[in-house]
Protein backbone atom coordinates (compact mmCIF):
# COMPACT_ATOMS: atom_id res chain seq x y z
CA UNK A 1 0.00 0.00 0.00
CA UNK A 2 2.69 2.48 0.98
CA UNK A 3 5.10 1.10 -1.70
CA UNK A 4 2.46 2.48 -4.58
CA UNK A 5 2.72 5.73 -3.22
CA UNK A 6 6.24 5.90 -3.48
CA UNK A 7 6.39 4.67 -6.56
CA UNK A 8 4.26 7.17 -8.14
CA UNK A 9 6.05 10.08 -6.21
CA UNK A 10 9.04 8.58 -8.12
CA UNK A 11 7.79 8.84 -11.07
CA UNK A 12 6.21 12.09 -10.86
CA UNK A 13 9.78 13.06 -9.83
CA UNK A 14 11.34 11.75 -13.05
CA UNK A 15 9.26 13.16 -15.52
CA UNK A 16 9.37 16.58 -13.77
CA UNK A 17 13.28 16.57 -14.71
CA UNK A 18 12.82 15.31 -17.96
CA UNK A 19 10.47 18.18 -18.69
CA UNK A 20 12.85 20.75 -16.96
CA UNK A 21 15.50 19.08 -19.47
CA UNK A 22 13.41 19.69 -22.34
CA UNK A 23 12.61 22.99 -21.76
CA UNK A 24 16.19 23.62 -21.34
CA UNK A 25 16.92 21.85 -24.60
CA UNK A 26 14.40 24.29 -26.12
CA UNK A 27 15.52 27.19 -24.62
CA UNK A 28 19.34 26.73 -25.85
CA UNK A 29 18.35 26.24 -29.13
CA UNK A 30 16.04 28.51 -30.02
CA UNK A 31 18.48 31.29 -27.90
CA UNK A 32 21.43 29.95 -30.35
CA UNK A 33 18.98 30.59 -33.55
CA UNK A 34 18.50 33.93 -32.07
CA UNK A 35 22.50 35.07 -31.63
CA UNK A 36 22.96 33.74 -35.15
CA UNK A 37 21.14 35.69 -36.50
CA UNK A 38 21.60 38.79 -34.81
CA UNK A 39 25.42 38.28 -35.34
CA UNK A 40 24.24 37.80 -39.18
CA UNK A 41 23.41 41.18 -39.11
CA UNK A 42 19.28 39.96 -39.68
CA UNK A 43 18.43 41.12 -35.90
CA UNK A 44 14.48 41.57 -37.43
CA UNK A 45 14.61 38.09 -38.75
CA UNK A 46 16.28 37.23 -35.02
CA UNK A 47 13.07 37.25 -33.20
CA UNK A 48 10.72 35.13 -35.65
CA UNK A 49 13.60 32.57 -36.22
CA UNK A 50 13.39 31.97 -31.98
CA UNK A 51 9.72 31.75 -32.29
CA UNK A 52 9.65 29.43 -34.99
CA UNK A 53 12.13 27.32 -33.56
CA UNK A 54 10.01 27.49 -30.38
CA UNK A 55 7.16 26.62 -32.02
CA UNK A 56 8.62 23.26 -33.99
CA UNK A 57 9.89 22.16 -30.68
CA UNK A 58 7.43 22.24 -28.70
CA UNK A 59 5.08 20.37 -31.77
CA UNK A 60 7.67 18.23 -31.43
CA UNK A 61 7.57 17.71 -27.82
CA UNK A 62 3.72 17.61 -27.79
CA UNK A 63 4.43 14.32 -30.35
CA UNK A 64 6.93 13.26 -28.28
CA UNK A 65 5.21 9.81 -28.71
CA UNK A 66 5.56 9.27 -32.09
CA UNK A 67 9.27 9.70 -31.95
CA UNK A 68 10.24 6.33 -32.89
CA UNK A 69 7.95 6.42 -36.82
CA UNK A 70 10.33 7.48 -39.48
CA UNK A 71 7.26 9.36 -41.13
CA UNK A 72 7.34 11.49 -37.82
CA UNK A 73 10.78 12.81 -38.62
CA UNK A 74 10.16 13.43 -42.21
CA UNK A 75 6.69 15.33 -41.32
CA UNK A 76 8.96 17.73 -39.02
CA UNK A 77 11.57 17.80 -41.48
CA UNK A 78 8.94 19.37 -44.22
CA UNK A 79 8.02 21.50 -41.46
CA UNK A 80 11.45 23.18 -40.87
CA UNK A 81 11.19 23.36 -44.81
CA UNK A 82 8.45 25.21 -44.89
CA UNK A 83 9.83 27.79 -42.38
CA UNK A 84 13.14 28.51 -43.86
CA UNK A 85 11.49 30.11 -47.11
CA UNK A 86 9.28 32.21 -44.84
CA UNK A 87 12.25 33.43 -42.73
CA UNK A 88 14.60 33.77 -45.72
CA UNK A 89 11.68 35.28 -48.21
CA UNK A 90 9.61 37.45 -46.37
CA UNK A 91 10.89 40.94 -45.80
CA UNK A 92 11.23 41.52 -42.17
CA UNK A 93 11.31 45.08 -40.63
CA UNK A 94 14.75 46.11 -39.26
CA UNK A 95 12.98 47.79 -36.20
CA UNK A 96 12.05 46.00 -33.01
CA UNK A 97 8.69 43.64 -32.64
CA UNK A 98 7.49 42.88 -29.17
CA UNK A 99 7.87 39.60 -28.46
CA UNK A 100 4.43 39.49 -27.04
CA UNK A 101 2.95 40.79 -31.01
CA UNK A 102 4.53 37.49 -32.09
CA UNK A 103 3.49 35.17 -29.57
CA UNK A 104 -0.12 34.65 -30.87
CA UNK A 105 1.66 33.88 -34.44
CA UNK A 106 4.09 31.56 -32.47
CA UNK A 107 1.10 29.79 -30.87
CA UNK A 108 -0.68 29.26 -33.78
CA UNK A 109 1.86 28.14 -35.46
CA UNK A 110 3.07 24.98 -32.96
CA UNK A 111 -0.83 24.34 -33.36
CA UNK A 112 -0.66 24.14 -36.78
CA UNK A 113 2.43 21.69 -36.72
CA UNK A 114 0.66 19.50 -34.40
CA UNK A 115 -2.53 19.59 -36.55
CA UNK A 116 -0.50 18.57 -39.85
CA UNK A 117 1.41 15.77 -37.34
CA UNK A 118 -1.90 14.39 -36.18
CA UNK A 119 -3.81 14.46 -39.97
CA UNK A 120 -0.76 12.62 -41.23
CA UNK A 121 -0.94 10.16 -38.99
CA UNK A 122 -4.69 9.77 -38.82
CA UNK A 123 -5.54 9.69 -42.73
CA UNK A 124 -2.23 9.44 -44.29
CA UNK A 125 -0.61 6.53 -42.53
CA UNK A 126 -3.38 5.36 -40.43
CA UNK A 127 -1.59 5.08 -37.94
CA UNK A 128 -3.99 4.66 -34.12
CA UNK A 129 -2.87 7.14 -31.36
CA UNK A 130 -1.32 5.33 -28.73
CA UNK A 131 -4.01 6.64 -26.09
CA UNK A 132 -6.74 4.92 -28.39
CA UNK A 133 -5.24 1.37 -28.24
CA UNK A 134 -7.65 -1.23 -27.22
Amino acid sequence: MFDEQDVERRDNDEDQGSSGKAYLIIGSLALGVYLVFTFVGKPGMALTAFFCTVAIMVAVGICWDLRTRIWFWLVIAVVVGLHVPLLLVVKWPHNWIPGMALAPIGIADCFIIVGIVRFVQRYIVRDVPPDEDE
